[in-house]
């Protein structure tokens, strides 16, 4: 309880002088009384004493040894806008702190700062931070750093009982790059987070972190995240799931306020799906399209077939082939993903004799898929198509194979652009 009377608030100082002394004798490694704190002595019950613990001057030290406690507290009763404890400093150098909370366990969920509200007034939060100032440079409402290894270990630390913020920041700096609250991670080799939001909630609309642009007018963003790391996996916003049915990240608008997910690319691709793409809705030509899945081929030159003998037909030429899909010297195409692919292959042969019979086939990893034959009645050049819709593993393989009984050295013709002889792999869903 806080002391109400005059006798009570003596005996808390003195009880507080005892606790300053141990604390002076351990820092100064002495068991007699250190000139600070015979100075907190000397100064009686009047106003406040400059300690010094350690070599940095401490306006109030509020030690306490025991398991639960509060090593010093402000508490404010009134019903204005009554702080328990304010922080100022008018120091410009970095790192100077008007309030600094510290975590020096490396283990265990501490906190340099830990808020807690209990109010239910909408805007009220654990701990607010407020950067005011237009500066030349990025101001921080709140910045937190904890040295704990524990997962759970936080900078700062946020909790609401009711519909506030566990922690907000504003500012009202116009500087690009300046933020409420920001996390940074200085560690580039492992995976840590800058911002780390979680929630164990069920329901509708919960989100262990939340974005909102409340302008309705200008560029602005709910949720920013840019990288500059080129490496594949790297993202700017990284969502993902682990249960059927969730969503990594889930875009959604009122109806006919516009698109939910707006992707632009100035060169390259703006998104690249490996995997299934389900759109319920419409796609814009002009506003979005999808990259090409699958792979086209040709030959680069004639092929010789001889009589009786099935021969794989050596396609060696890319014309697309994006998710690099098709191995030019298996001459096999092998689907990234799982799927239904449409696949087709059209055969040209340089000069058939009359009578001739002659085939190409769809040829899996687990067995002819296709065949389409011919039979001519004319001397001369011949073409063969054969297609399939066909659904593949990512664990299989296709390829073509020819076959005459004319003979041996019937050429296969390769052509420019791959005209004459080609073949087509592509994903439909």
């Amino acid at each position: 309880m806080l002391a109400t009377t005059n006798e009570e608030l003596r005996a808390e100082n003195e009880e507080l002088r005892e606790r300053v002394e141990a604390l002076e004798a351990q820092v100064t490694g002495t068991d007699g009384q250190s000139d600070t704190t015979q100075a907190a002595t000397d100064a009686g019950d009047g106003g406040p004493v400059l300690l010094t613990s350690g070599g940095q001057p401490t306006k109030v030290i509020g030690a306490l040894s025991d398991t639960d406690g509060i090593g010093v507290l402000g508490n404010a009763t009134g019903t204005g806008a009554t702080e328990g404890v304010r922080g100022v400093t008018q120091s410009n150098n970095n790192f100077a702190t008007g309030v600094k909370g510290e975590a020096r366990a490396s283990s265990g969920k501490t906190y340099g700062v830990n808020g807690v509200t209990k109010s239910y007034e909408t805007g009220a939060v654990g701990v607010r931070g407020k950067a005011s100032r237009n500066t030349a440079s990025p101001t921080y409402g709140v910045t937190g750093q904890t040295f704990s290894d524990d997962y759970a270990g936080a900078g700062v630390r946020g909790e609401v009982r009711g519909p506030g913020s566990g922690v907000e920041g504003i500012t009202y700096s116009n500087t690009d790059g300046s933020a409420g609250v920001l996390g940074d991670c200085v560690y580039a080799d492992t995976k840590v987070s800058g911002v780390h939001g979680k929630t164990p909630s069920y329901i509708d609309g919960a989100a262990g972190v939340r974005g909102q642009a409340t302008d309705s007018s200008g560029k602005v963003y709910g949720v920013k995240g840019t990288t500059a790391s080129g490496e594949p996996g790297a993202a700017g916003v990284y969502g993902k799931t682990t249960t059927a049915g969730g969503y990594g990240v889930f875009a959604e608008v009122p109806d006919g306020e516009g698109p939910a997910l707006f992707a632009k690319a100035t060169n390259g691709q703006a998104i690249t799906a490996n995997g299934d793409a389900n759109v319920n809705g419409t796609l814009g030509a002009d506003e979005m399209s999808i990259s090409f899945l699958g792979a086209s081929v040709g030959l680069s030159s004639n092929q010789a077939i001889d009589q009786n003998t099935s021969t794989t037909i050596a396609f060696d030429d890319e014309n697309v082939d994006d998710n690099n899909e098709f191995d030019t010297s298996t001459h096999k195409f092998s689907p990234s993903s799982d799927g239904v692919y449409h696949v087709e292959a059209n055969v040209m042969w340089e000069s058939l004799s009359s009578g001739t019979i002659a085939f190409i086939e769809i040829e899996s990893s687990g067995g002819t898929l296709a065949r389409s034959q011919i039979q001519t009645g004319n001397s001369g050049q011949q073409s063969i198509r054969v297609s399939k819709v066909v659904r593949l593993q990512s664990t299989e393989t296709v390829s073509f194979d020819a076959w005459q009984n004319d003979a041996n050295g019937k050429e296969i013709k390769s052509g420019t652009d791959d005209r004459h002889t080609y073949a087509t792999f592509t994903r439909l869903g």
